[in-house]
């Protein structure tokens, strides 16, 4: 593993990644996901790196997406393996804008009532 800078600290440390439970809250909302933290062997603060905030990030959207309902990336290329079928085409099928699937393959959180659509299939 290769070290990073630690802001505490002030120069480069090696670090320990632990499993961390976070809660996200937004007006009635609580989201509860599991993440990863980047700690420094020195000064035991917690340290950012790129790699782990994106891991972080994909694990809320995943906890979001099942919290509400909404179709996961992989249940929409399961469709379009099924169907064989493209990204265009599917939504084009669907009566959706051209690029629609293209944005939630893409990351685009869809809307829930295009979810729900396409759960149908």
């Amino acid at each position: 593993m290769e070290k990073v800078r630690c802001v505490y600290c002030d120069c480069k440390r090696d670090y320990e990644v632990i499993d961390e439970e976070y809660v996200y809250v937004e007006d009635d909302m609580e989201v509860r996901y599991g993440g990863k933290k980047a700690i420094c062997n020195v000064c035991k603060h917690e340290i950012m790196i790129d790699e782990i905030e994106d891991y972080n990030q994909v694990q809320f959207e995943k906890a979001y997406k099942e919290m509400n309902g909404i179709i996961s990336v992989e249940v929409i290329n399961q469709i379009m393996e099924k169907y064989n079928i493209g990204k265009r085409s599917l939504s084009l099928v669907l009566g959706l804008g051209e690029i629609t699937i293209t944005r939630y393959l893409d990351g685009y959180v869809p809307t829930s009532k295009n979810s729900k659509y396409l759960k149908k299939y």
